[in-house]
């Protein structure tokens, strides 16, 4: 959605989907982290901003248990993903976010994307999900969902409810996304990449 508000490709499709899906997940179905879902806007030459309270992995700690994975290679892809935000200078703030940071990002011509959670929406499970954010009155945002029907794929979500997932997901982060860097932001950390396990398993066997 950025990279078409953005004019950063001709068309949607299918396979553009496939390949933004490919480079955003952690691994599989573990899900996207601050991360994993700049990075492919920073490579594709957008300047992401990422405003988040997590100094760690963030949601994706708690998907290694979930989903009984091995954490090491969460680790690995999730710190590969970190390296490429470094490389193409996406920026970062550790706080956590605020109504003043969307409403600024707005007025700058910035698309942000929030971390929510899908009850949010009326779902029944508590599950991490990317929306953006197109507008906003006082307390109230005007977001798009992706999930909804295109009827009602604009909705209003009070900002409070907005930040619900701080509660189970390790963090409250947007990523606010324009044409050029946030001015006297730091650039995402660099970290080393950790070896591969040579005893790696996909999947975790309990006793």
């Amino acid at each position: 959605m950025v990279l078409k508000y953005f004019d950063y490709v001709s068309e949607m499709n299918r396979d553009l989907e496939i390949e933004l899906w490919r480079e955003t997940s952690t691994i599989e179905i573990a899900g996207c982290g601050r991360f994993g879902i700049s990075a492919p806007l920073a490579l594709r030459g957008l300047h992401p901003h990422i405003i988040s309270s997590a100094k760690d992995m963030g949601i994706m700690e708690g998907a290694s248990s979930v989903l009984e994975l091995d954490s090491r290679a969460l680790d690995i892809f999730h710190t590969a993903q970190q390296r490429l935000c470094a490389q193409n200078e996406t920026t970062y703030e550790t706080k956590i976010p605020t109504l003043t940071d969307i409403n600024q990002a707005l007025s700058n011509e910035r698309i942000p994307l929030c971390l929510v959670s899908t009850i949010i929406f009326g779902d029944d499970e508590d599950i991490p999900h990317w929306i953006v954010i197109t507008g906003s009155e006082g307390n109230l945002l005007t977001v798009h969902n992706p999930l909804d029907e295109k009827s009602n794929n604009h909705r209003d979500v009070h900002i409070d409810d907005l930040f619900y997932t701080g509660r189970d997901f390790k963090e409250k982060t947007i990523v606010t996304v324009g044409l050029s860097s946030v001015l006297n932001a730091k650039i995402v950390e660099e970290p080393e990449l950790p070896p591969w396990p040579l005893d790696y398993q996909y999947h975790i066997e309990k006793d």
